[in-house]
């Protein structure tokens, strides 16, 4: 298969001594603690559910006959994770019963995921109990993203564990690396780097699963560079704004480059950037080979500058003498209440020139409350009136 090199043990293990909590191999000093914790108080299990522990040699582990007892609605669930658990060696540590406790209703899931791990030959020793415990909700994704991958050569401790960090968001993650390898990319952007950098991000699941979105989108209009995937991290809290926008310009690949460049700074005004560089590129105002701070100057307007820009526009009188204007402008279309009069005024709303230069006047003034005031009447003036809601008895 031609996949990208499997990282070594060293690697994995490095990674590994930052992870809260590990699965534990048994040895003899565990089981003593184990057994000095047995409550006195005797454990009551059917014979039925004894006679299945006793065949896997398990009916001697308090820690196992406790949890039994106190959830014996899950007691053969139990004993086949405690199955799972033996076959790869490992110990009902204290950790792994709380998470049991926790998670109680999932443990399908759990089960399913060890076997995951027998199945596709990944040491348990690198993968961290509490990632699979939470990733036990969504191990049917889990599951299918780990195959696909495993598929194509793909899998190895970190893609698996980066599939458990993000379960709901496993399948676009698997898709993504696949389509990696299919185009060919390598060194800083082979799949593997790609996986690093996703592990290493903490990336709220909903923001990775729109981060991921948006690398698919790109990649699928040959858009993808490398240097992408740290900008998307680095806003994740921004990344709906930052999608949107993207959408936006995708039919202008040079702006978008241009886009991706310079909204860092602003990163909340994605959205409101994207659509001002395609309102000022029609008007002839930004070109692709416009200068930096031209784009710069872009990324720092708000809503309330799109948009005065916008009906500036649409009254023919958007030219570089208004733009500078509304560039300098003395902080006006800035102010909470201005731009939330100005995203509130009726879709047909037109103004006309004269109310449009005496904004536009307002604009150069110093900033005060009659100069807020005098430029929220004209705004006003522009509102629909509400009529006055029928009394009851006239209701029909």
């Amino acid at each position: 298969m031609g996949g990208y090199q499997k990282d070594s043990t060293s690697s994995d293990l490095n990674h590994s001594t930052s992870t809260n909590m590990m699965f534990q191999t048994l040895i003899p000093k565990v089981v003593s603690e184990t057994q000095s914790q047995t409550n006195a108080t005797e454990v009551k299990i059917s014979s039925k559910l004894m006679d299945r522990l006793n065949k896997l040699n398990l009916g001697n582990n308090p820690r196992m006959l406790h949890l039994i007892a106190n959830y014996p609605e899950y007691g053969n669930r139990l004993i086949s994770l405690f199955k799972s658990l033996k076959d790869l060696n490992k110990v009902l540590t204290p950790e792994i019963e709380h998470l049991i406790q926790r998670n109680i209703c999932h443990l399908g899931g759990v089960i399913n995921l060890l076997g995951l791990l027998s199945e596709n030959n990944i040491s348990p020793d690198f993968i961290s109990a509490e990632s699979l415990f939470k990733a036990a909700k969504a191990d049917e994704t889990v599951a299918q993203a780990v195959r696909s991958l495993h598929e194509e050569d793909l899998l190895d401790t970190s893609s698996f564990n980066l599939m458990l960090a993000y379960p709901e968001a496993s399948l676009k993650m698997s898709q993504f690396i696949i389509d990696l390898q299919d185009r060919a990319y390598s060194g800083p952007e082979s799949p593997q780097i790609f996986v690093d950098k996703l592990r290493a991000s903490m990336v709220q699941p909903l923001q990775m699963s729109t981060i991921m979105d948006l690398l698919a989108f790109l990649l699928e209009k040959n858009l993808y560079g490398f240097n992408l995937v740290d900008l998307f991290i680095r806003n994740a809290s921004n990344i709906d704004q930052i999608y949107k926008g993207a959408k936006k310009l995708i039919s202008a690949p040079d702006f978008l480059m241009h886009y991706f460049k310079f909204l860092e700074k602003y990163p909340e005004n994605a959205n409101i950037f994207a659509k001002n560089i395609m309102l000022l590129s029609s008007v002839s105002l930004l070109e692709s080979r416009s200068a930096t701070e031209d784009f710069i100057n872009v990324s720092k307007l708000g809503l309330g500058a799109y948009h005065f820009l916008n009906h500036l526009h649409s009254a023919g009188m958007l030219d570089a003498e208004s733009y500078k204007m509304v560039l300098q402008n003395n902080g006006i279309l800035d102010q909470e209440e201005v731009i939330g009069s100005l995203s509130s005024l009726p879709l047909m709303t037109r103004f006309n020139k004269t109310e449009l230069e005496h904004m536009l006047h307002l604009l150069s003034r110093s900033l005060c409350k009659s100069t807020t005031d005098n430029f929220l009447n004209i705004l006003e003036a522009h509102h629909f009136s509400c009529p006055p809601a029928p009394s009851i008895g006239t209701c029909l």
